[in-house]
């Protein structure tokens, strides 16, 4: 049998058509050095690639065992896991005794929209779970170059509310400029892949790909997210660089970021002390908390109301007096809220269901042989736990009150919990597409590789 022939053959058995050129590549490559070892004993060429040929088995069986292994692959344990923190974030909601509406047969409003948006986010993350992530490699950049448009755009045109900009709205739909700023995180990860293999001219478009969209966060007076979402990318760049993805020193480069990143909190902290963009409210908030005067009764208050929540079952007087103190009780206070209404042991439960979940997401990035399935990955794992911690950390009162979500649960509306979905079903895809993506040259290494083709 021919080479040409047995090749085909053992394609032919791959139901994934993307990675027939990889494999035909692989075994041809294989046999070529097989047949030349078997001419270096003395055989002719036709006769080494046939005895070569002949070594590798019956084509059929060997295709058979490839498309086993080429095919998308769907992380059940996974998947599994987010049905069920769904399932639970919908019966909490439903179910707390706060905020009822006697309209909806006394379900919780809270509870019916997350009923909605866990639906709906579930549907989206399997769409977008099927997928593959790896079309990020061609349009990585224009979309994430459209989000920073969008951003923008919520600068002139967002709803306004008390000197924050929570929205922005675009042919009937309302976009969360807290969405943008998350979804931003894993297409900056797109961004530094398409860079790859470049030198120190690459830092300066990196550098305006950050600096773009947290201008346009400060504008709309987001700053906590804006600096979460600068440190989700100083990290990415810190893991691409450490990669050698760029032809810098590796070390200057690295202690450069790890200066940012020590940087963020003292810029953070001058920007809404000093700074002349804060609302009136946010600006009392932030006086409060570090001086303890005034606004710091809320941070009281949380201390108050968790010490008097119980382990198991609800505490209605504390619930009562909590949720006319604490803003946005249902959202930036969920923790201490389901602690007001079922006890420490459900938001223990909450903690590590989220824990866990954020891990595997770690876990599956950190395993992916495809660098830009690594990086997007970990972009995406990197947006849940800092959502996680800042939600812990605002609930236990470590830090002044702000707008803040957990992952999958609720927010100032429906687009944070589908963004949430969306970043899962983009850490599916990765998992699904492990065996079937292949790795791009980089586009300078690709150029130089043509060059020396066309001496």
């Amino acid at each position: 049998m021919k080479m040409n022939e047995y090749l085909s053959r053992v394609t032919d058995q791959i139901r994934c058509q993307k990675v027939h050129k990889a494999v035909r590549t692989e075994l041809q490559a294989h046999l070529e050095d097989q047949a030349e070892a078997y001419e270096s004993e003395g055989l002719s060429a036709d006769e080494a690639m046939e005895k070569a040929v002949l070594e590798m088995g019956d084509p059929v069986e060997t295709g058979v065992s490839l498309d086993r292994v080429h095919r998308p692959h769907m992380e059940w344990s996974a998947l599994l896991l987010v049905g069920v923190i769904g399932i639970f974030s919908v019966i909490l909601y439903m179910f707390a005794p706060f905020d009822y509406n006697e309209d909806i047969q006394n379900m919780s409003w809270y509870g019916m929209r997350q009923l909605v948006f866990t639906v709906a986010g579930y549907a989206v993350m399997l769409l977008v779970c099927r997928l593959d992530y790896s079309i990020l490699d061609r349009f990585g950049t224009l979309a994430a170059g459209i989000v920073v448009a969008l951003m923008l755009l919520a600068t002139q045109f967002g709803l306004t509310v008390n000197g924050a900009t929570y929205c922005l709205y675009l042919g009937g739909m309302q976009i969360p400029t807290m969405a943008l700023q998350w979804l931003y995180v894993p297409l900056f990860g797109a961004v530094l892949y398409h860079y790859r293999g470049q030198g120190y001219g690459c830092i300066w478009k990196l550098l305006l790909w950050v600096l773009l969209p947290a201008y346009a966060g400060l504008i709309y007076a987001r700053f906590v997210f804006t600096m979460l979402m600068c440190l989700g990318m100083l990290v990415l760049t810190i893991v691409a660089v450490s990669r050698d993805w760029y032809q810098v020193n590796k070390k200057r480069t690295l202690t450069g970021l790890a200066i940012c990143i020590g940087a963020l909190p003292l810029v953070l902290f001058m920007i809404l002390t000093r700074g002349q963009l804060l609302a009136p409210y946010q600006q009392e908030r932030m006086e409060g908390f570090l001086t303890g005067s005034q606004t710091s009764y809320i941070t009281l208050q949380v201390s108050k109301t968790l010490a008097g929540s119980h382990l198991i079952g609800g505490n209605t007087e504390l619930l009562q007096s909590a949720q006319n103190v604490l803003p946005s009780f249902g959202s930036s206070y969920l923790l201490v809220a389901l602690a007001c209404a079922y006890g420490w042991f459900i938001v223990a439960v909450v903690v590590i269901l989220l824990a866990v979940l954020i891990l595997k997401m770690f876990r599956i990035s950190s395993s992916q042989k495809n660098q830009l399935g690594m990086i997007i990955g970990y972009g995406c794992g990197i947006v849940f736990m800092l959502q996680f911690a800042m939600t812990v950390a605002v609930n236990l009162g470590l830090l002044p009150p702000t707008s803040i979500v957990l992952p999958l649960f609720a927010g100032s509306g429906g687009g944070t919990i589908i963004t949430s979905y969306i970043l899962l079903g983009l850490t599916l895809s990765i998992y699904r597409y492990k065996d079937i993506t292949t790795e791009r040259m980089p586009r300078k290494q690709k150029i130089s590789a043509r060059r020396r083709s066309g001496l």
